[in-house]
């Protein structure tokens, strides 16, 4: 693994401290230009007695190199990723969306013919040949072990042969999609397509069925009832997972009727049927199968030849005709094996073959440390060894440094790699982190529904567009896709092994206030009841977005502290003559107790702005008040500068308790916890810092200037770790969503 492209990658991953809605490059300068002036006033401080050519060589020394390093670290944020693609010719074609039919003329896809042959077969033998009943094609199996692949093939083998409609994107819409397919009247239409040409539905990864309404599940199952008819046929496939699911909503062998209508002749107590029974003589279905080759056997008085399970529908009455249909096994779990057609060990196995010609004598090793994992994490592997070496042209040491990762090291890299491709880690861990959830949840998100839950527009403007842009970067990249055909409105995960690794993935890689925020967030969705709720609290936040009250306080503190400044210095300063008995600081003069409260007043901005306001109106007033009486007590810290400090500590520690105080107990218990922790530690620590600046006063009339000097430079080191560890994306993002989140009743 190239150890300089990784060290890009950890830099995407970081998603910065710019939440003020600028450029990064111009965000970059300006925090490099804030901290040169903090560092020319101490500076300033201890050599005041130099010569003022040497301090303002020394001053132009500081702010040069400051810019010079912002301009570094904004070309090197700015330094692309590479995402992994799939490009024609390859051996393997990593993820990528099988819809396209032309794409199973590429030799990276492995063939699946001989599996669409056998579905014909069936279909063939067995199901056209229905009236009477129609059984349903079913594939099943693990996440990732080639069904797409396997209707894929059959689409693009029979597509002259057969009516081929697949709603596999439709089923939010099917109704709609039928209609637009057949016509307004959709069964006239069949019946007569039906006498041309058999017809086949398909519905591939159908556990989306599951996601639905309640009322849109029940018209899709009326209508797929309804096209369950003479010459045509019904191929689904879906996850293993969900097979039980399926059973209960439907009768797999008989899709004419409801499954869940079915009556027991004896009490089940809590027992259903799964599979149902072909043989049942309250519905007069019943089996005779051929005991040797030309046997006949009788049964009430007709004689029966087939060679296949036989499935006779009587009606009873005399002289009335009796249905005699074919019936057998339609379920079929794909075992995820990568064999030739037909197994043969003469011809080898395809993928072992494949890792042999790209990676030589070791591609036998490589197969045989992944052969058990999923079909479509065997091709991401090997797809991103097979561009390391043939589009980035690594040496082979560095690819056989990456195929000797464990597996989940290799997805933590592939994930790491596409995310940050996309230039914007942190909105697209959490787009995905949603779509993960939802689909392990069967949720379908909605576009307005992603939004709010990203609160695109906490730290811009127009945040929804780079939202937007993410959106379609991942779609590129194939981790996500429109859930409804030419539709944007509603976006779900591109696999459901996808869904399952970027789980794991996130545990390690998303900081846990995001990922403690969005769980908030998607219990809120899950909980139906709560539907009430959710709009007052959308109305609200797009109340709270639009206030201006934080930012028009915040600004008037910063100017008056500033004309404070002015005066002091300028015009007439007290602690000179009328104070001067109670001037700790002396003859000193300095404009870092300003700069202390200036970038204190910003830290408390940000919190209050990005975090408490969001309480839903309850303590709206209560915020407002404390945030009025927060921003004139740093103006009279810069007033009253020479104890500066004990009001930066009493300030920060009423902050501190506002936060413990603040949700009661019909907030989130997790939500509390957080928020009073945080409280707690604002208000000792500010605490901490007022009793320490009366003990260096009750010791000394005049503080020496180190005193002031180290007064400075632990409120500066306190305030710059306060942003580092709280002026984040991720640490607002989640405080945001706490204070805001109702406890679940």
């Amino acid at each position: 693994m190239n150890h300089s492209e990784e060290k890009r990658i950890q830099k995407k991953k970081r998603t910065g401290y710019n939440i003020y809605g600028i450029r990064d490059s111009l965000f970059y300068l300006l925090a490099a230009l804030a901290c040169a002036v903090i560092l020319i006033a101490l500076a300033d401080l201890m050599v005041s007695g130099w010569p003022l050519m040497t301090r303002v060589v020394l001053y132009v020394v500081i702010l040069a190199a400051a810019a010079a390093a912002a301009v570094a670290f904004g070309k090197s944020s700015q330094a692309q990723v590479e995402a992994y693609r799939r490009q024609e010719g390859f051996e393997f074609i990593g993820l990528y969306d099988l819809a396209d039919a032309q794409l199973t003329d590429s030799s990276d896809i492995l063939s699946r013919e001989e599996e669409a042959h056998y579905l014909s077969a069936v279909l063939e033998n067995l199901i056209f040949r229905q009236t009477g009943i129609k059984q349903a094609l079913c594939l099943t199996g693990r996440s990732g072990c080639g069904k797409s692949t396997i209707l894929s093939f059959f689409k693009k083998e029979y597509r002259e042969q057969y009516q081929i409609y697949d709603f596999t994107g439709y089923y939010y819409n099917f109704e709609a999609a039928l209609a637009e397919m057949l016509g307004s009247d959709p069964e006239q239409r069949l019946q007569q397509e039906c006498r041309e040409k058999k017809v086949i539905f398909i519905l591939d990864q159908f556990e989306r069925f599951f996601f639905l309404p309640p009322e849109k599940r029940e018209r899709m199952r009326e209508l797929m009832i309804r096209v369950s008819r003479k010459n045509t046929a019904m191929i689904l496939s879906m996850r293993e997972e969900y097979l039980a699911d399926f059973m209960k909503e439907f009768d797999v062998n008989n899709m004419k009727r409801d499954n869940r209508q079915g009556t027991a002749a004896l009490p089940m107590g809590i027992l259903n049927n799964l599979t149902s029974v072909i043989r049942d003589d309250v519905k007069n279905y019943h089996v005779i199968r051929r005991q040797q080759q030309n046997v006949f056997r009788e049964w009430k008085g007709m004689s029966v030849k087939e060679n296949f399970l036989t499935h006779l529908d009587t009606v009873g009455g005399y002289l009335e005709t009796t249905t005699v249909d074919p019936v057998g096994n339609t379920i079929f779990y794909c075992e995820n094996q990568n064999d030739a057609p037909g197994g043969k060990a003469d011809k080898g196995i395809i993928l072992e073959n494949k890792c042999e010609r790209l990676f030589g004598e070791r591609g036998q090793e490589y197969f045989a440390k992944h052969r058990e994992e999923p079909l479509i994490e065997q091709q991401i592997i090997f797809h991103m060894a097979e561009y390391e070496k043939k589009t980035k042209q690594r040496p082979e040491d560095e690819v056989r440094e990456l195929l000797r990762l464990e597996e989940y090291e290799l997805l933590e890299h592939y994930f790491d790699t596409q995310l940050a491709a996309t230039g914007d880690y942190y909105d697209a861990s959490r787009i995905l982190y949603l779509l993960s959830q939802a689909r392990i949840n069967q949720m379908v998100l909605k576009r307005e529904d992603l939004e709010y839950g990203l609160f695109e527009n906490q730290f811009s403007r127009d945040g929804h567009r780079k939202v937007n842009d993410v959106i379609e970067c991942l779609e590129d990249l194939q981790l996500l896709r429109k859930n409804i055909r030419r539709s944007d409105q509603e976006y779900e995960i591109a696999h459901d092994f996808i869904a399952q690794a970027f789980l794991s993935y996130s545990s390690s890689n998303l900081d846990r206030n995001v990922r403690s925020a969005l769980d908030l967030f998607m219990a809120e969705m899950r909980d139906t009841n709560r539907q009430a709720y959710m709009e007052e609290k959308r109305r609200y936040n797009e109340k709270a977005q639009k206030s201006r009250y934080y930012a028009v306080v915040g600004i008037v503190a910063a100017v008056a502290a500033a004309a404070a400044q002015l005066i002091l210095t300028a015009a007439a300063n007290p602690w000179d003559s009328i104070w001067a008995a109670w001037n700790v600081y002396g003859d000193v003069t300095t404009v870092l107790p300003m700069l202390v409260m200036l970038t204190s007043m910003l830290y408390m901005y940000q919190v209050y702005q990005k975090v408490l306001q969001y309480c839903r109106g309850r303590r709206e007033r209560q915020c407002r008040v404390i945030y009025l009486i927060l921003m004139a007590g740093a103006v009279l810290g810069v007033v009253f500068y020479p104890y500066g400090m004990m009001f930066f500590g009493i300030f920060l520690a009423v902050m501190g308790l506002n936060c413990v105080f603040l949700l009661d107990g019909s907030y989130q218990k997790s939500s509390r916890k957080e928020l009073q922790n945080y409280g707690w530690k604002c208000s000792l620590i500010g605490i901490a810092y007022a009793v320490l600046h009366v003990l260096f006063f009750l010791f000394n009339e005049v503080f020496p200037v180190y005193y002031v000097f180290i007064e400075m430079v632990m409120m500066f080191l306190l305030i710059g770790y306060s942003f580092i560890a709280h002026m984040t994306r991720e640490y607002l993002y989640g405080r945001r969503m706490d204070a805001g989140s109702e406890r679940v009743r």
